[in-house]
């Protein structure tokens, strides 16, 4: 648990880094084509 909430705070931290060097608009597109591989994985991974 220890090392779940370290990895958690620490991508927070760098998430607030990086949010301020990307317009907002960037920032939308590039979450909307991480959903999309993340729900691709998970139904290819739920299919096999």
């Amino acid at each position: 648990m220890l090392s779940f909430t370290t990895v958690t705070v620490i991508g927070s931290f760098a998430g607030t880094r990086i949010a301020h060097r990307f317009s907002q608009e960037a920032l939308k597109k590039w979450f909307g084509i991480f959903l999309v591989f993340v729900a691709t994985y998970i139904m290819i991974k739920s299919v096999i």
